[in-house]
């Protein structure tokens, strides 16, 4: 599919067919939801999260899929928690733990070693 419509495409319609089935159980929600309670920065992680996650990153998936093997770019899938940890170490002051360590040694020799083989 992304390789007959491209990245855009594709994105656009997994956006759309997600926003229909979630859209029942978001409606119900917003109805009960004190929006007066949301400041700035609440509506900017909103933002980040619609576009920047959502939009962008699916884009980006859809992208590399029509450009490289499926096993392979689902490999890069797992090293999605090593950047996020790393993005919080930056960000939020997370601290380095032994098991996250060896956790991404691990994931990062499974890459290594699947883009290899």
């Amino acid at each position: 599919m992304v390789i007959k419509y491209g990245a855009v495409r594709t994105t656009a319609l997994a956006m759309t067919i997600g926003m229909i089935f979630f859209l029942p159980v978001g409606i119900f929600s917003a109805a009960r939801f004190d929006f007066a309670s949301i400041d700035m920065s609440h509506w900017a992680g909103v933002a980040y999260l619609g576009l920047g996650t959502s939009v962008f990153g699916y884009m980006l998936w859809y992208y590399a899929l029509g450009k490289i093997d499926t096993s392979k770019a689902a490999v890069f899938a797992n090293g999605q928690p090593i950047l996020a940890t790393i993005l919080a170490i930056i960000f939020l002051q997370y601290t380095i733990t032994a098991p996250f360590v060896i956790g991404g040694i691990i994931t990062l020799a499974g890459v290594i070693i699947t883009q290899r083989g």
